[in-house]
């Protein structure tokens, strides 16, 4: 059977997460071993860069990122996740400034791409003024 990196890593970080240090220190040891002797070390280097978003995954915690012009304050994150919903609770958010954007937010997460821009808004006008007169 064929188990890929990002597999073994969700089974590492299911196994020690409700350890306490010491045990989830010899189960660790016993899995980097194991992993070691029966995948090669490149295959445990992947595993252990890939236990980060395991944690996440297995935890349910949701990656987003918000860009703004300017800072956002954390009620209107917490509106931006609830309006999304995201649990606030359960996220974990990497807030940007982007001056380029001129105003407004752009919002990734899961698979999307919400561009409520100023940046945004006048690059699809452009888009459709350019098709409109290309058409005419």
């Amino acid at each position: 059977m064929k188990y890929s990196a990002d597999a073994l890593a969700t089974a590492l970080y299911l196994a020690a997460r409700h350890q306490n240090d010491g045990e989830a220190s010899r189960s660790v040891g016993r899995f980097v071993e194991l992993v070691r002797k029966k995948f090669g070390p490149g295959v445990l280097n992947k595993v252990l860069a890939g236990l980060p978003a395991a944690a996440k995954k297995a935890d349910a915690v949701e990656e987003v990122i918000i860009e703004s012009a300017r800072p956002v304050s954390r009620s209107v994150v917490e509106e931006i996740l609830r309006r999304l919903d995201i649990d606030p609770a359960m996220a974990a958010v990497d807030q940007r400034v982007s001056p380029e954007l001129i105003g407004g937010v752009r919002i990734k997460y899961r698979d999307k791409l919400l561009d409520a821009s100023i940046k945004g808004k006048l690059r699809r006008l452009a888009d459709q003024t350019a098709s409109r007169t290309s058409l005419g």
